[in-house]
């Protein structure tokens, strides 16, 4: 399912009376004239007397190696010819070579004489030798690309063949059978190759490495001369008489490619090894090497089908891709031409076909091909077959085709590139453009191109892009009218390696992108109006373009979808789905200077969509369609739907209100649904009764909705939308379950809704009504539930019904619904709401049963918490109304709604209810506030304020108990105990000053009282300081310790030994300190000091001694259950944790800045300059810490000079204070 494009060739001379040729690496040409066998290469040219014709040549040790008839081997190295040695026999028939060939690796030289196989060594020792059977007169020798097998085909009284492995131990036979065979063979280079033979009169036939016949392989042709394989075993080339062949096989079919007809013989054809299209023909005049490409079939657009033809012969199998994927070699028809197919072009809605006779075909069809399909293809029906005797077809009066890569540009306007040869300037092509009248092809322009052309497309109406060999991207502009051909623009290097593919696209309007895939590869795209260059992909393999979109294969197996146009944000492409835009990417490279060429990268990876199959190729995209067609190595096609494309395709469907079509591609390719919504969310919800009569399947609707997602609002208005316009239909049967689909698919379902649609269905029949209330049950897959629900909507009947429908026990419901039926209407309603749990409706309908049933409203709303309900009902009812009140009151209190709690208590006078709620809501000055409106004796008012400050003060708020207790209670000496606690000394002294005439009543001396708590506090904060930066000190240097101790294990265990650090004789268990190992909370114990850490530091505010006291209990108890001591092997974790916790913070700096202030404000500077010393020295000490303990930022944080901002202004003030 391939074609064979070439890309370019030419032809050069051999010296006259040239008789014999063979190309390889270095060596090029070997020709007899007049006794002297003389080679060409590259560099040199050797000339060798001899008088033996010439029999073989090869590369062994990496040096050529001749043979000749009469036995001689002679080794050309460097400059020097050397004989080797001979192979001589007493008998003349026994002596002399007969064919030589080296292993691929140029290790060992297979030498076949007429009696014997020899296999040489490097240094040309004989390693075996095999005798044949029979006396040999002929013979041919093939290696397996891989040199571990070859295998020697010698023709006697008939041809036999053996195949050998590398050390001469395993010799199997081929079974040629009763095969009339000539005495050449070829070994298929690919793992698992087979070897080839050809027929004496015709065919080729092929055998396994174990000497089998491999039938299905095999192929007829004409008489074989010789077979020779591409070195990629793509490419088959067979030599008969009248010129070369070139096979691609596929599904065990052969397509016969390319057929050349040479005027001379042809001597040898040689495969490049670099480039493995390219074959060196060579004659015994001429060297003709062809550069090819296998790409995949031509496409061509016939009567909006697309097809693909593919060349086999002169015949053309053609398919209808439009209609149907068929597996080759089958194919819909074909199409029959007189003489081979060189290439196969679109002529805009028929076939063209440049002819190896240089005449131009166009055949257009009569109708489109239908997709049967069978081995054995008719022939296409025609209405038109016209031809085209092309002037100057042959190359170089070889009889070969010069021509190529026809392009029909206009109805009648052809170009085509003719490789010609130039004296002046050496090798070149011409772009040569034709009018194609009825009868004749005449000449419109020339265009000489600099260099080889590589591939050509037609740009739009009048102008051609090509690339070239020199890596340039040509435009030109063809007028038919001035019969001329203009270059427009020529981008010299536009690529980086040689172009084999190149296609124009004017998806982008007002701008004209070309994308080209190299030999290397890449696939750029290159926009010529602002000279940029975006390089896509270096491991493409084959690309299309298709509906706007740019897709191709990786060498990765990955296929790659990407927009050609500005890529505009849709709703419908999440994340996963979003690609990139090839014109954003090239707008972003491109600038204001016109002369440079700009380039560009895509990011690996970007726009990958989907895996395929390992060497799979794109072959084109399905014309109106969101498929594309991909071609397997084997030759098998399969076509898939990329996801972008099929977005795209609903989107604009949708966006042009084909809804139809739009939900058959979603549903079709299993695409959202949600996606016919998000293309225009306002146009759908308005045209849903358009969208329901498009559709016009209650199953399809049905589909739609159910898998509608995402956003619940949007959900519930599309399903709302459909739902009323298929209610409004005139045949709303027939859309029942649809309109069920839509009630439940909302959220939350409307069951109520769901049922009415049954009850509705029922009335109009009681068969639709079962199928109804079926479906129902398999949407919500509770049979009870919905039972319950109809039970809820108050109708019996209904209840019956679904009931009397579903697998329910009619002894049950039956029996309640009797019950239910006998009761009066609003205690039936209460009856089924309690059933129900629906308290809000039961406590309603309760109420409405009358006074006689007050009570049982109370206990109801009491037990349900129903307050919010029951309140509004009895609003006038003066003798419950308080205790609805109350219990809400108490309702709202337990679920922590105190603020609303202690606003129903004031509201019905229950002060003291309210007051504990303003307690609890952390409000104490509405609760003593609510205290103080109650009406009781002074002494329990007192009591109540007593709980307020001690809750107050348990709490942490210190200050806040401290004026309840001195406004309240009246107590200077405890409010000034708490103040003294708090360390808040600003508040204290604000105290003294307002409570100092109070404080002389009571004996109390404030002022001094206030200046013993700075002093105290000064004390136990300095000692604070001096303890931590003791235990600073101390673990610091331990962690240094036991680092540079892992870093001395580290290196005597050296690289790649790890042993347990627990091991070493530096970690020892006697030391008298222990560790707490939890590394979230650790802390270390000390017998010197028994001052918490948390409590000493890290606290979030001041606490009573009492709090203190607990948590440091709890502490100790739970480091006690997890020490861990010195030496153990999670110790630095351990010491990294607790020195964290040791670093000074922003606690301690508010500590520090208040009493320095308030030693101050008391006079006591010495103590100042103390603790500033105290707290530098702790600063300095933290900031020895390694950079994993302490980071940069926490280091700035210690290094801020607000720490020192006291001790700053008393080195200011420092001569005053001294006087003081």
């Amino acid at each position: 399912m391939q074609n064979l494009l070439t890309l370019h060739q030419h032809a050069s001379s051999l010296p006259p009376n040239a008789t014999h040729a063979a190309f390889y690496e270095e060596l090029q040409t070997i020709h007899r004239s007049s006794g002297t066998l003389l080679l060409h290469s590259a560099s040199r040219r050797y000339a060798i007397d001899t008088t033996s014709d010439p029999v073989g040549l090869t590369i062994h040790n990496g040096f050529p190696m001749l043979a000749t008839r009469r036995g001689e081997l002679i080794s050309i190295v460097e400059d020097e010819v050397s004989f080797v040695g001979d192979v001589t026999h007493d008998s003349p028939e026994k002596s002399g070579i007969l064919a030589i060939c080296a292993s691929s690796d140029g290790c060992l030289l297979a030498v076949v004489s007429p009696i014997s196989i020899t296999v040489l060594d490097s240094d040309f020792e004989s390693i075996a030798e095999i005798s044949l059977d029979k006396t040999a007169t002929e013979a041919s020798i093939a290696w397996r690309s891989d040199g571990e097998f070859f295998t020697v085909v010698y023709k006697s009284d008939r041809v036999y063949g053996l195949v050998i492995n590398r050390s001469c131990e395993e010799i199997k036979p081929i079974d040629v059978g009763e095969l009339n065979l000539r005495c050449t063979v070829a070994w298929e280079p690919r793992a698992g190759g087979m070897i080839s033979i050809p027929g004496e009169d015709r065919g080729l036939f092929f055998f396994e490495r174990n000497g089998l016949r491999h039938f299905r392989s095999d192929f007829e042709a004409g008489a074989i001369r010789f077979a020779r394989w591409s070195h990629n075993a793509r490419i088959l080339a067979t030599v008969d008489e009248d010129g070369v062949t070139f096979w691609n096989r596929v599904n065990y079919y052969w397509y016969q490619k390319k057929t050349l007809s040479l005027k001379d013989r042809i001597a040898e054809i040689v495969w490049d090894e670099d480039d493995v299209f390219c074959a060196h023909i060579i004659t015994s005049t001429s060297v003709i090497d062809i550069y090819m490409n296998l790409h995949v079939c031509s496409v061509i657009e016939d009567h909006r089908m697309l097809y693909t033809a593919v060349i086999d012969g002169s015949k053309l199998a053609m398919t209808n891709l439009s209609r149907g994927i068929v597996p080759p070699p089958m194919s819909h028809g074909n199409v029959e031409l007189s003489a081979p197919i060189d290439s196969v072009f679109d002529a805009q809605g028929a076939v063209g076909a440049l002819r190896n006779d240089g005449i131009l075909e166009i055949v257009r069809f009569s109708s489109p091909l239908t997709a049967t399909c069978v081995p054995s293809a008719p022939a296409v029906e025609s209405i038109a077959k016209q031809q085209w005797k092309l002037p100057e077809w042959e190359l170089e009066n070889l009889g070969i085709l010069a021509l190529r890569l026809p392009v029909l540009i206009e109805t009648d306007v052809l170009a085509v590139v003719k490789s010609v040869q130039n004296a002046e300037k050496g090798q070149g092509d011409r772009v040569y453009v034709y009018r194609l009248s009825e009868t004749r092809a005449s000449l419109l322009a020339v265009y000489t191109v600099p260099g080889y052309v590589t591939t050509m497309c037609k740009s739009n109406a009048a102008s051609l892009t090509l690339t070239t060999t020199e890596k340039s991207v040509i435009q030109l502009n063809v007028h038919a009218a001035d019969k001329s051909c203009t270059e427009h623009s020529h981008r010299i290097s536009a690529v980086r390696n040689e172009p084999i593919a190149v296609r124009d696209t004017n998806a982008v309007p007002n701008r004209k992108l070309s994308v080209v895939l190299d030999s290397e590869g890449e696939l750029s795209v290159i926009d010529c109006g602002k000279n940029a260059v975006l390089s896509l992909s270096c491991e493409c393999t084959s690309f299309v373009l298709h509906a706007g979109f740019l897709l191709f294969t990786s060498r990765s197996h990955l296929l790659y979808c990407l927009w050609m146009n500005t890529n505009t944000v849709r709703a419908f492409f999440n994340q996963e789905n979003s690609i990139p835009s090839i014109v954003d990417e090239l707008d972003a490279i491109s600038g204001p200077e016109k002369d440079s060429l700009k380039c560009g990268n895509l990011a690996a990876g970007v726009g990958a969509i989907r895996p395929i199959d390992r060497g799979s190729l794109l072959v084109a995209g399905i014309p109106n369609d969101v498929t594309i067609v991909l071609q397997a190595p084997r030759g098998n096609l399969e076509t898939v739907a990329p996801r972008p494309l099929v977005f795209e395709a609903v989107h604009r469907l949708s966006k042009a209100g084909n809804f139809a079509k739009a939900f058959n591609l979603c549903r079709k390719q299993r695409v959202d649904m949600n996606h016919v919504v998000d293309a225009d969310y306002d146009s759908f919800i308005a045209n849903s009764s358009e969208f329901v009569k498009q559709i016009g399947n209650a199953e399809h609707l049905s589909v739609f909705m159910s898998f509608l997602s995402g956003d619940k609002h949007k959900r519930n208005s599309v399903c709302d939308s459909i739902v009323a316009a298929m209610k409004k239909h005139e045949n709303v049967g027939r859309f029942t379950t649809a309109i069920l689909t839509g009630l439940v698919r909302r959220e939350p379902p409307n069951l109520s809704g769901a049922l009415e649609t049954v009850r509705d269905a029922r009335a109009r029949s009681n068969q639709e009504g079962v199928g109804a209330v079926d479906y129902l049950f398999v949407l919500m897959k509770d049979e009870e539930m919905v039972y319950n629900h109809a039970l809820g909507m108050y109708d019996l009947n209904l209840a019956a019904f679904i009931a009397e429908s579903s697998q329910m026990d009619p002894a049950e419901f039956a029996k309640e619904l009797q019950g239910l039926h006998s009761l009066p209407e609003s205690y039936r309603k209460y009856t089924i709401d309690m059933k129900l749990e629906r308290y809000d409706n039961a406590l309603r309908h309760l109420y409405a049963c009358g006074r006689k049933r007050f009570g049982d409203c109370v206990a109801l709303s009491h037990e349900h918490d129903l307050y919010e309900t029951a309140i509004p009902l009895f609003r006038e009812e003066q003798d419950i109304i308080p205790d609805l009140v109350n219990g809400y009151g108490q309702y709202l209190q337990k679920t922590d709604r105190f603020d609303d709690a202690a606003a129903v208590f004031i509201q019905n006078g229950d002060f003291q209810n309210a007051s504990i709620c303003y307690r609890k809501g952390g409000r104490w000055q509405m609760s003593v506030g609510a205290i103080s409106r109650l009406r009781i004796p002074t002494g329990e008012k007192l009591q109540m304020y007593e709980v307020v400050s001690t809750e107050l003060a348990e709490a942490g708020k210190l200050v806040d108990a401290a004026k309840v207790r001195a406004l309240l209670l009246k107590d200077i000496e405890g409010a000034l105990e708490l103040l003294v606690i708090s360390e808040d000394w600003e508040a204290a002294f604000e105290f003294g000053a307002i409570w100092s005439a109070e404080s002389l009543e009571q004996e109390l001396d404030l002022e001094r009282r206030i200046a013993e708590g700075v002093r105290e506090g000064f004390e136990n904060l300095s000692s604070t300081i001096r303890e931590n930066c003791s235990k600073l000190h101390e673990r610091r240097v331990r962690l240094e310790t036991v680092r540079r101790s892992k870093e001395a294990i580290q290196a005597r265990l050296g690289a790649g030994r790890q042993e347990d650090e627990a091991g070493s004789d530096v970690f020892s268990a006697t030391t008298a300190s222990s560790i707490a190992s939890h590394l979230s909370d650790v802390t270390f114990t000390s017998k010197t000091s028994a001052t918490s850490l948390y409590t000493s530091i890290n606290q979030t505010g001041p606490l009573t001694n009492a709090k203190l006291e607990k948590q440091a209990e709890r502490r100790r108890r739970k480091a006690a259950k997890k020490r861990i001591r010195e030496g153990h092997p999670r110790e630095e974790e351990a010491l990294v944790a607790y020195l964290k916790k040791l670093i000074p913070n922003d606690f301690l700096r508010t500590r520090v800045t208040r009493t320095s202030r308030a030693l101050l404000d008391i006079g006591k500077s010495p103590e100042v300059r103390i603790l500033m010393t105290e707290v530098k020295k702790y600063i300095q000490e933290s900031l020895l810490l390694p950079e994993d303990v302490l980071p940069i930022e926490e280091r700035s944080f210690l290094e801020d000079h607000h720490w020192m901002v006291y001790g700053n202004l008393l080195e200011v003030l420092h001569p005053k204070l001294n006087t003081q």
